[in-house]
C-alpha cells in the first residue's frame, strides 16, 4: 500500500500513511458509543479522521502534536473527504521528514536572510538601520522571524512566509515610492523600508507552528499589531537619542497598516508613508489569496465563491 498525501486521496481508497495530529475530540454517538474525531495534517492539507469504538486507554495515549501512522479508508461525508481509521500508532518525531507535514516558503531561509540584510544595508538613516540591526542581531529573534508564517490560512501561510511577505512589501513599496518621487510626491524611503520590514513583526508572538499553524493565547488576546509596537518600543529604548518624532511615525506605520478598526488597526494611515505601506501590504496579501484560490479550482473559467474575498474569480490567462 503506497503512501499518498491528503490532496491525492480518493473516495473508497485504502490508506496507510503518516500524519500530524492537529486536534483531537472525544465524541459520543446517539447509541452512547465513544469515538475519536481527529484533524490530521500533511503538507498538502488536512483531513478529518474518525476512530470508532475507542476505549479510554487508547484515547489517552493519542495526544495533539503527535505524528501518527494511520490505516483506514477514505469516505465522503457532507461533500468532504474523511478517513475512517482502523489502526493508529504514534511515530517518533525524529524519524519523520518535517517537509512531508508542513509547507515551507519556496525560497530558502538563507536566501531570505541575505535579501533582508541587503535591504537593511540600503537604509541610510542611522537610527532606523540601527533599530533593524539590534533586532536581527539577536539570534533567537531572527530564527523565529525567518521561520514564522505570515498567517494561519490566508496568505503566505507556511514556514518562512513572514520573511517572504515582509521582503515583498518592502521591495514593492520602494518601487512605488521611487516612481511617486519622480512624479513630485515627497516620501521618506528609509522610513517606508523600515516600516515595511517590521509591519508584521508581532506575528512571531501571535502565531505558533508545531508544526500546525495556530494562534497563541497572547496572540489572540493582544494581536500582532500590539506585539509589533511593543517589540519596536523595547528595541528603540536601546538606541541613544532615537528621535521621538521618527519613533512616532514608524510606530504609526505598524499600528495603522490594516487601516480599519474592524481589521485590528486603531487608527487609519495618516502619513504618506503609512498609506503606501498599507496599500502594498493589502495588495500582496490579496493577490496571494487570489492565486491560491484559482489554483484550487482548476480547470474551468471561474472559481467557486470565496467568502473572505466576497466574490467569484475569473481565471483570465491572457489573450493571444
Amino acid at each position: 500500500m503506497n503512501r499518498k498525501f491528503i490532496s491525492e486521496l480518493g473516495e473508497g481508497e485504502e490508506v496507510e500513511g503518516l500524519f500530524f495530529l492537529v486536534s483531537k475530540k472525544v465524541k459520543v454517538t446517539r447509541t452512547g458509543e465513544s469515538y475519536l474525531d481527529l484533524l490530521l495534517q500533511d503538507k498538502t492539507g488536512t483531513i478529518t479522521g474518525k476512530l470508532w469504538n475507542i476505549d479510554t486507554s487508547k484515547e489517552a495515549a493519542i495526544k495533539e502534536g503527535f505524528f501518527l501512522r494511520v490505516r483506514g479508508t477514505v469516505d465522503i461525508y457532507n461533500n468532504n473527504k474523511q478517513l475512517i481509521i482502523t489502526v493508529i500508532e504514534k511515530v517518533e518525531p525524529d524519524t519523520v521528514d518535517l517537509r512531508d507535514f508542513v509547507s515551507f516558503s519556496p525560497r530558502s531561509i538563507d536566501e531570505l536572510k541575505e535579501e533582508f540584510k541587503e535591504i537593511i544595508s540600503s537604509i541610510k538613516n542611522f537610527y532606523l538601520r540601527k533599530l533593524l540591526e539590534i533586532l536581527f542581531s539577536n539570534q533567537k529573534f531572527a530564527d523565529a522571524f525567518f521561520k514564522t508564517p505570515a498567517a494561519k490560512k490566508l496568505h503566505h501561510a507556511y514556514w518562512g512566509g513572514l520573511a517572504e511577505h515582509s521582503i515583498l512589501v518592502a521591495r514593492l513599496s520602494q518601487l512605488v515610492a521611487e516612481f511617486m518621487i519622480k512624479e513630485g510626491i515627497s516620501l521618506d524611503i528609509d522610513l517606508i523600508l523600515c516600516g515595511a520590514l517590521l509591519h508584521d513583526i508581532g506575528k512571531i508572538k501571535e502565531l505558533k507552528f508545531t508544526p500546525a499553524i495556530d494562534y497563541t493565547t497572547p496572540g489572540r488576546l493582544l494581536g500582532h499589531i500590539t506585539f509589533g509596537t511593543i517589540i519596536i518600543d523595547r528595541a528603540i529604548k536601546k538606541i541613544e537619542n532615537f528621535p521621538p518624532d521618527l519613533e512616532t511615525v514608524l510606530k504609526h506605520i505598524i499600528i495603522s497598516h490594516h487601516s480599519d478598526p474592524d481589521k485590528g488597526s486603531p487608527v487609519k494611515p495618516q502619513t504618506k508613508e503609512a498609506l503606501l505601506v498599507h496599500h502594498i501590504d493589502y495588495l500582496s496579501s490579496q493577490l496571494f489569496i487570489f492565486e491560491r484560490w484559482i489554483e484550487k479550482f482548476s480547470p474551468g473559467e471561474w472559481t467557486e465563491y470565496n467568502k473572505i474575498l466576497d466574490r467569484f474569480i475569473y481565471k483570465w490567462e491572457g489573450g493571444s
